[in-house]
């Protein structure tokens, strides 16, 4: 790996980049042994690129940027990271992932001090085929968390690649918890929550914005402009749990709140598939902090609301038809 001494305004700043030089060095193990490293910088802590792979294990990260907005503590490119039972705390966004990055979380959690824990961006061009971007995320046994303000989503993939969360995770964020806008998406035998504290987008006919203003639910599938972010989308759900805290000071007692929401555009598909075992619950905030819920195990088939809303929304713009519900069983 390599050091980086380089002035920021005057600054001088350290980053570590891991890669594979020309030794033929590309394997990396930092086992943390139950210690905290606590980094600050102006720009990523570490970056991981150029086929390295590298294992953090048994202890605790502490890496913060001096930026204000969207920087990303762990930044893997082309690369891989794996961390195993590692506690990370991070920001203003831990973890960033570009063209070819492979991250596994294992027995782990990480959280984010802003809006987003896990992220990419639209780095492709407008008709790149699905297999371009070549990232891959794997969850397990972990906890991914953005709670630091009411306008947060755990997992942001807006950018064709792999995300597979098992094993009894939580993806959990105060807007939505996962984003898959471009992305294929295996949820298994863990839980999604949105804790509804954003008074942000919950309007279903209104084009998809940057980032995560897009409509306020527990996991949005697939794409709703006409200009970027022009993929496939599908998400599989086994034995997974969707929860959506609301209460009606913030949203109103009619106002429609969806589990998820499913739309496609511009020719491209969206895929939504569940099992039996797959389920939603809608909690309702009362006088207090606590929270009643009732539980449907047919999230297209019970009502969220009294209304015509429904745990699943379907938005189907622009002449594309969404790819209905699949019941495995």
């Amino acid at each position: 790996y390599k050091v980086v001494d380089y002035d920021d305004d005057g600054t001088a700043v350290y980053s570590c980049y891991f890669t594979d030089p020309d030794d033929g060095v590309s394997e990396y193990s930092i086992d943390l042994n139950g210690n905290t490293l606590s980094v600050a910088l102006s720009g990523a802590s570490f970056t991981f690129e150029e086929g390295a792979d590298v294992t953090i294990s048994n202890g605790t990260l502490e890496l913060y940027s001096n930026d204000t907005y969207n920087t990303a503590a762990l930044k893997v490119s082309n690369g891989t990271l794996t961390l195993d039972n590692v506690t990370l705390v991070g920001g203003p966004d831990p973890l960033y992932v570009e063209t070819g990055a492979t991250l596994n979380i294992i027995d782990s959690t990480v959280t984010s001090t802003q809006y987003y824990t896990i992220a990419s961006n639209n780095l492709l061009s407008s008709d790149a085929v699905a297999s371009s971007s070549d990232i891959v995320i794997n969850i397990e046994n972990s906890r991914v968390s953005a709670l630091n303000n009411t306008d947060t989503v755990a997992i942001y993939l807006p950018v064709p690649s792999t995300l597979n969360i098992s094993k009894g995770s939580v993806i959990e964020g105060n807007r939505q918890a996962v984003i898959v806008r471009g992305a294929d998406a295996n949820i298994s035998d863990s839980t999604l929550i949105s804790y509804g504290l954003t008074t942000g987008n919950t309007d279903r006919s209104s084009t998809w914005s940057q980032g995560n203003e897009v409509p306020f639910c527990t996991l949005v599938v697939g794409n709703k402009s006409n200009t970027n972010y022009k993929y496939t989308s599908s998400a599989t759900l086994t034995n997974t749990t969707l929860v959506m805290y609301t209460d009606a000071a913030t949203h109103g007692d009619d106002e429609i709140v969806d589990l998820v929401y499913l739309s496609a555009v511009n020719g491209y598909s969206t895929t939504l598939t569940y099992d039996s075992d797959t389920k939603g619950i809608k909690y309702a905030y009362g006088d207090s902090t606590e929270a009643t819920g009732t539980e449907v195990t047919d999230i297209v088939g019970t009502k969220y609301y009294a209304d015509s809303s429904s745990y699943v929304y379907i938005s189907s713009d622009g002449g594309t038809t969404v790819t209905s519900y699949t019941s495995t069983t």
